[in-house]
């Protein structure tokens, strides 16, 4: 009996320790700076699986160990055209830079401040 209440005291003190080595470890803050990456992608009249290939993007493991940028490309530029790139953002709740193409080479639009992950 005595060996079993040994047995339980040590196992109880070994559960401690590891619970407060994991609790320092969580709290310290390990910096890790992640590669960046941009992605241009051109929105065209002709573009009808942005959405998917978004989702796809988004949703690629490899992908999601950078810090990935998305810029979408409006080359439409009509008013319906960025109301539906603001939706599909909204919809997909990632967060990408609608730039409008012009002479200039670009303008960007504001992004909603979700960030990639």
């Amino acid at each position: 009996m005595k060996d079993i209440i040994i047995a339980l005291a040590l196992i109880a003190v070994t559960a401690a320790l590891i619970g407060i080595i994991r609790l320092f470890i969580s709290a310290v803050k390990i910096p890790c700076k992640t590669p960046e990456a941009e992605l241009r992608i051109y929105y065209d009249s002709d573009c009808e699986c942005l959405e998917y290939t978004l989702e796809r993007i988004y949703s690629c493991g490899e992908l999601g160990q950078l810090d990935l940028r998305v810029i979408v490309v409006d080359r439409i530029g009509t008013e319906y055209s960025r109301e539906w790139l603001k939706a599909l953002r909204r919809k997909i709740k990632r967060d990408f830079k609608i730039v409008l193409e012009d002479e200039s080479g670009g303008r960007e639009e504001y992004g909603d401040g979700l960030r990639n992950r």
